[in-house]
């Protein structure tokens, strides 16, 4: 058991502390004090797992809350991030992550007469978390594509009709000949007359 807690919260969580870190370093411009607060939070948290892994039992609840909270926080994030591009879903990644901000504090400072109870409070809000997440990552996945398929469709008329008008016409094509003009009413051999 305690190689499998060692394994599985103490690495893990190192491994996304390092992670959250490197990405506040790397991404100056646009990482955020929340990126490095997170990333040293769950280090030392993983740090201390990986150093007593028998406490895992008692703070599996509060870990469980924590991670909920992290990742409405970073949710709450997303949409201010969606609203300043302009994008008109933020405000229902807005509200979803203070719904489960909500419910990261209730399993945090909750009191639970029994301990299967805050369990399986948890483990419906951590499903609910993911089935917010998976719905999220498919309306953001159709959406690029489909903004990828249209950015690509325009460039290859743009590139073929400048390379038509532009390069073709302007170097090579000489006018010359017959002007086309299939509507056009020939009147050579018509004769109006007029009404009295």
């Amino acid at each position: 058991m305690d190689v499998i807690c060692k394994v599985v919260f103490g690495l893990i969580l190192i491994g996304a502390g390092i992670y959250h870190i490197y990405i506040y370093i790397r991404g100056k411009a646009k990482a955020t004090i929340m990126d490095l607060l997170s990333g040293v939070v769950v280090f030392v948290l993983g740090v201390f797992l990986f150093m007593t892994p028998s406490i895992v039992i008692k703070l599996l609840p509060w870990m469980l809350s924590a991670f909920v909270l992290v990742d409405s926080l970073w949710k709450f994030k997303g949409a201010f991030l969606l609203k300043k591009g302009g994008n008109g879903a933020w405000s229902v990644l807005l509200i979803g992550s203070l719904v489960f901000i909500a419910l990261g504090i209730v399993m945090l400072f909750g009191r639970f007469p029994k301990i299967m109870t805050l369990l399986i409070f948890s483990g419906w809000v951590l499903v609910c978390d993911g089935a917010a997440d998976i719905i999220f990552f498919i309306i953001i996945f159709i959406f690029g594509h489909l903004l990828n398929l249209a950015i690509n469709a325009l460039g290859a008329y743009v590139h073929s009709a400048r390379l038509q008008y532009v390069e073709f016409f302007g170097k090579y094509y000489e006018g010359g000949g017959i002007k086309f003009a299939p509507l056009e009413i020939k009147t050579e051999y018509v004769k109006v007359t007029e009404e009295k």
